[in-house]
């Protein structure tokens, strides 16, 4: 490099500047260990519905999500049908369920 580039690409200190070449990489983040992946919970609330409940757990249930990072809660507002016994027995397939 010429004298003269060499003083305009120094710092006040004369130490030379970096060139784009010297420049270091981006860290990259390595992917965080499953365990602390966050979790979903999916909260569904009941009423007389098994059909849509039970459609939505089977939806839930062939995710592509791991199941085992997913936690179903249902909440039945006084059903008066068998749903809620269609629902206990339904999210028995689940690892995590209420």
């Amino acid at each position: 490099m010429s004298n003269a580039i060499s003083q305009v690409l120094s710092e006040p200190d004369n130490t030379p500047v970096r060139s784009l070449k010297q420049k270091p990489a981006l860290a990259v983040s390595p992917v965080p260990p499953r365990s602390i992946v966050p979790r979903v919970a999916a909260i569904i609330l009941n009423m007389d519905d098994k059909a849509h409940t039970l459609g939505l757990l089977n939806s839930l249930r062939e995710s592509r999500h791991d199941l085992h990072q997913l936690e179903v809660i249902v909440v039945d507002n006084g059903s008066s049908d068998d749903s809620p016994a269609l629902i206990t027995e339904a999210l028995s397939s689940f690892e995590r369920a209420h």
